[in-house]
């Protein structure tokens, strides 16, 4: 006969057993998202429980940590208060052509245009371009609806990675606000911001990189086989279509805009203003389950949502690891020596 303690141990193992296999199916469900137009065209209910307005009425469409400060009181204002962040580090006027590169819904394009323009009275030049079909639509249709802005503004499909449309030197600043740790990979993007920016020109990013301490598939590498250690850094990394390549610390962050050729790097950690964030979608994710579902996310998907929590759930818990920061560089030469 079994003893308690032979019962516990097999009823512990089995639980065990039970846990890693719901685990292992929930991350494998979450695969499905695994391109970032997939992840992001499905993520605007998401979006819409974080709000404290509706999106429709205010046209604010941010999908980003943010930084918060002791007197801001939503996650819009948190939002706002990033982009304004990454203005006044990028130095954006009136005379600038501003490329925004994976702008989403557009929201920073026009939170750019309006700022300066409160300063200056003039708009500057931006183009918004994203890979996200729907949010480019959506953007299109926001700034048309504004009516304010003209020809300064425009929004294309692309990708931040290949910008061959755009000739050298075409642009006097490139913003990338909480979007090149998606990109595959980061360092293409940051060679072609330096080819279409004029010389004297900013690349401006608000991005998620590893802390120095972090175990990271470079580090890995050295001690262990890469056919045994790369999948399982490949799989986790797919869960949040953030490449391998670009799982770096900030030094290496650093070397990286150096051998493209950029000067003059200034970066700032903004992990502690940004993580208030986590702890606000709790909180809207916690009344969405109890069925307090904000009436203007509609049609709610809950199947979906839940999903998407989850993913979520398992990127809020690896920003252990992570750190957040606002990077600038400049263009001083026309080639990197």
């Amino acid at each position: 006969m079994f003893s308690i303690v032979q019962a516990i141990l097999v009823f512990s193992g089995g639980a065990l057993v039970v846990f890693f296999v719901y685990q292992a199916w929930s991350l494998i469900q979450l695969r499905r998202f695994s391109s970032v137009p997939e992840l992001y065209e499905g993520s605007l209910n998401l979006m819409n429980i974080m709000y404290s307005d509706s999106p429709e009425k205010t046209r604010r469409r941010w999908l980003n940590y943010g930084m918060w400060y002791e007197d801001t009181k939503t996650y819009e204002e948190a939002c706002d208060n990033l982009a304004l962040k990454m203005a006044v580090e990028g130095e954006f006027s009136s005379s600038d052509r501003i490329l925004d590169v994976g702008c989403g819904m557009g929201t920073s394009t026009r939170f750019w245009m309006d700022h300066v323009y409160k300063k200056e009275n003039a708009f500057p030049e931006i183009t918004g371009l994203n890979i996200t079909p729907g949010h480019i639509a959506i953007a299109r249709r926001d700034a048309e609806a504004d009516g304010r802005y003209g020809d300064r503004i425009r929004f294309e499909l692309g990708d931040a990675t290949r910008l061959e449309g755009y000739k050298e030197k075409s642009f006097s600043k490139v913003a990338a606000l909480e979007c090149a740790f998606h990109f595959d990979t980061r360092e293409d993007f940051i060679h072609e911001a330096f080819r279409v920016l004029e010389p004297g020109g900013v690349l401006v990013c608000a991005d998620i990189i590893l802390k120095p301490w972090a175990p990271a598939y470079h580090k890995f590498r050295k001690v262990f086989p890469e056919f045994l250690i790369r999948p399982w850094f490949s799989f986790f990394a797919d869960l949040a279509s953030c490449p391998v390549a670009n799982h770096i610390d900030t030094p290496g962050y650093h070397r990286m805009l150096e051998e493209a050729g950029f000067s003059s790097i200034k970066s700032e950690s903004i992990m502690p203003r940004a993580r208030v964030t986590i702890e606000h979608y709790r909180r809207s994710a916690a009344a969405v389950k109890k069925g307090d579902v904000p009436e203007w996310v509609q049609p709610f998907d809950r199947k979906k949502f839940m999903l998407f929590h989850r993913m979520m759930t398992f990127i809020n818990r690896s920003f252990a690891l992570a750190d957040y920061i606002v990077v600038t560089a400049r263009k001083t030469d026309d080639a990197p020596k």
